[in-house]
């Protein structure tokens, strides 16, 4: 199931029926770090690492 991107999140029966709000927020969070985009590469502008280029 992981080759076709599926992950399994397993809550205990009574997590379920006592506290649906709150596994419904995992798994809320759980698709929202999904589908975030990923961070944005670090970069140095040009002649930044000779102090400026100046």
């Amino acid at each position: 199931m992981r080759k076709n991107g599926f992950v399994v999140q397993r809550f205990w029966n009574n997590e379920v029926f006592e506290n649906i709000e709150g596994v419904l927020e995992l798994i809320r969070l759980h698709c929202l770090k999904a589908t975030s985009p990923p961070p944005a590469p670090s970069f140095r502008p040009c002649g930044s690492a000779r102090g400026g280029g100046r």
